[in-house]
């Protein structure tokens, strides 16, 4: 089996894509989620929480992918949820929590960080507050940033260039 390497370009495309597609679906989210999505968030969230060994790293990978994808269906647009699905594929998530595995020193912080930010946004989608949900979102991606030029050695020039030019186009008004 061959595991395609990704350039750095390729892996900042997908990081900014992953913003730009998350920030505008929890903010729609925050207007179009169903109590029945918010409680599959909810308990999502619960059950990471305990979530912080090596052990437990595998079922904190697929319910992070279940949150996400989770939080894009409660946007209710079903093309936005294909795009994100294109677009999370491509982001190497894998090789961050690969590099936690080697670094056990780093796991607990990093998913505590996790769980909060997690918290954050289902608490923004409970009060229907869209803007604050855009913005914890934006909060807990950009985080993974940080993670990339740390343990990706990601450019962070290049990275920060990249996100501020999506965070302009959602700044655009009409």
């Amino acid at each position: 089996m061959r595991v395609p390497e990704l350039t750095s370009d390729e892996i900042i495309d997908a990081y900014t894509l992953r913003l730009l597609l998350e920030i505008t679906a929890s903010h729609l989210a925050a207007q179009n989620i169903t109590p029945e999505q918010l409680g599959s968030l909810s308990a999502i969230v619960e059950q990471t929480r305990t979530l912080v060994s090596l052990d437990d790293m595998s079922m904190q990978r697929q319910l992070n992918k279940r949150f996400h994808l989770s939080l894009v269906a409660a946007s209710g647009n079903l093309q936005l949820s294909k795009l994100y699905e294109m677009a999370s594929n491509k982001f190497p998530d894998w090789r961050l929590y690969e590099y936690m595995f080697r670094h056990p020193e780093l796991l607990q912080t990093s998913l505590e960080r996790e769980y909060e930010e997690h918290c954050n946004i289902v608490q923004a989608l409970k009060a229907r507050d869209a803007k604050r949900a855009a913005r914890e979102t934006l909060v807990h991606i950009h985080n993974l940033a940080h993670e990339l030029v740390e343990f990706l050695n990601i450019p962070q020039k290049t990275l920060e260039e990249r996100e501020a030019q999506i965070l302009s186009v959602l700044a655009l008004r009409v």
